[in-house]
């Protein structure tokens, strides 16, 4: 008996370290499969018929690997207006070895319902201000969608939406991107009207009741156009937090800082 159950736990840990060494070789389909039955939980109602038309007409444009950050792979539509996210389920669903250690079982299970809430709550309470323009948290199937996907090897991979959680937005020039180029150009107003959208577009969020546990804002703020975006919406949720509008606009002001703007540039 005792001897079954080394074999047991070697295996289990043979294949956690498989699974730790495999997830960093980039993108692949089974990094973003999942066995999670659909849940209401997830759920969001059928877009309009033309919301329905416009989603279609995008993802059936071919999608080139744009990047990937700790929690999804991103790629783009070949005009570059759109952005295709889609997660790495691994962080979120336990494996077999994740079972010897319960915390970390637990750990996964409490990002998937901190992320898959922040995305629907942006969804359905903030959707111009998120950019989002379709979210797919539960498996359906009636969406009967493929989607051709070109990873960074330039390998082409065929996705169905149906049997796939994913995010689908529009893409945003980043905050600070915006401002350097605004900078460059002496656009000094373009730079204050930049900076006192996105203090806004927080202060909105805030005024409705809902916080933001994400800190970061380089790449989590920027524009599309002239409209202002958040991007990464994963920790949202109702309630609220102390200071953080105050943490925006402090950390514009250190980047500023830190790229030599002048008080008359911003101000």
């Amino acid at each position: 008996m005792a001897r079954r159950k080394y074999i047991i736990l070697f295996l289990l840990l043979t294949a956690g370290l498989w699974v730790k060494f495999s997830s960093s070789e980039g993108f692949s389909e089974d990094k973003i499969a999942s066995s999670l039955a659909p849940s209401p939980a997830w759920s969001i109602d059928r877009p309009s018929a033309e919301e329905q038309q416009k989603i279609q007409a995008i993802l059936a444009s071919r999608f080139k690997f744009l990047g990937e950050g700790a929690q999804s792979f991103a790629f783009e539509t070949e005009d570059g207006k759109y952005v295709l996210k889609f997660f790495k389920m691994r962080r979120f669903t336990p494996s077999i070895a994740d079972h010897l250690c319960p915390h970390v079982v637990r750990r996964r299970l409490k990002n998937l319902r901190w992320v898959f809430n922040g995305y629907k709550i942006a969804y359905e309470k903030f959707r111009q201000d998120t950019g989002l323009i379709f979210i797919h948290l539960a498996k359906t199937y009636h969406l009967n969608q493929k989607v051709q996907l070109l990873d960074a090897a330039g390998k082409e991979h065929t996705i169905d939406l149906d049997k796939t959680e994913f995010i689908l937005q529009e893409k945003a020039e980043l905050i600070f991107d915006r401002l350097a180029h605004l900078q460059q150009q002496g656009d000094r107003e373009g730079v204050q009207s930049s900076i006192r959208a996105i203090l806004d577009l927080v202060q909105r969020r805030v005024d409705q009741g809902y916080a933001d546990r994400d800190k970061a804002v380089s790449n989590n703020f920027g524009f599309v156009e002239d409209r202002p975006i958040q991007l990464d919406v994963g920790r949202l949720y109702q309630g609220s937090k102390e200071g953080q509008l105050m943490h925006v606009k402090k950390r514009i002001e250190r980047w500023q800082q830190e790229n030599h703007f002048t008080k008359d540039q911003s101000n």
